[in-house]
C-alpha cells in the first residue's frame, strides 16, 4: 500500500486513514481465495513518528448485503474487517494473521445489524471478534458467530 504520507485521511479530526479495501455500495463482495497484505509492519515499525492512525484493512460503513469470504488476510495496519452501520453482512472462510502490529483486532462488528460470521481462523494482536456500538442510535442486533 502507499506510504503513509500519502495515504488519503478519512476523518481530518481523528487523524483516522481510510481502509485498504472499502466497501461503498451495497450487494458489495470481496472473495476468491486470494491472500491481501495490509504491510501494517511498514506502518508500526517505519512510520510510528506520524500522528496520523493508520488504515484499516478492509471497511464498510452505511451500507447492506455485504460478503467478505474464501480469503487471507494478513498484517493488517490496525483493525482488519470493521463493519460500520452495515445492514446484512456475512462473512465467512476468513483466515485473519496479524502477529506483527499491535492493535489489529480480526473483526470488529459496530453499529450494525444481521451480521453472520462463520468459519473463521483468527491470530491478532488484540480482539479477536468485538462488538461496538459507537453509533447509540443504531445498536449491534441479531448477529450470529460460529464455528
Amino acid at each position: 500500500w502507499p506510504t503513509p504520507e500519502g495515504y488519503p485521511i478519512l476523518n481530518e479530526k481523528k487523524k483516522r486513514r481510510l481502509p485498504l479495501l472499502n466497501l461503498v455500495y451495497n450487494e458489495s463482495a470481496v472473495y476468491g481465495g486470494g491472500t491481501i497484505y495490509g504491510n501494517g509492519n511498514q506502518y508500526w515499525y517505519g512510520h510510528r513518528e506520524l500522528k496520523v492512525k493508520p488504515p484499516r484493512l478492509i471497511g464498510a460503513t452505511n451500507v447492506e448485503n455485504i460478503k467478505i469470504t474464501h480469503l487471507r488476510l494478513r498484517d493488517a495496519p490496525y483493525w482488519t474487517i470493521h463493519l460500520f452501520r452495515v445492514n446484512k453482512a456475512y462473512i465467512s472462510h476468513i483466515d485473519i494473521q496479524n502477529l506483527l502490529s499491535a492493535n489489529t483486532d480480526g473483526i470488529d462488528i459496530d453499529s450494525s445489524k444481521r451480521v453472520v460470521i462463520e468459519f473463521v481462523r483468527l491470530s491478532v494482536r488484540d480482539d479477536v471478534i468485538a462488538f461496538k456500538a459507537n453509533d447509540k442510535n443504531v445498536p449491534n442486533s441479531f448477529h450470529h458467530v460460529r464455528q
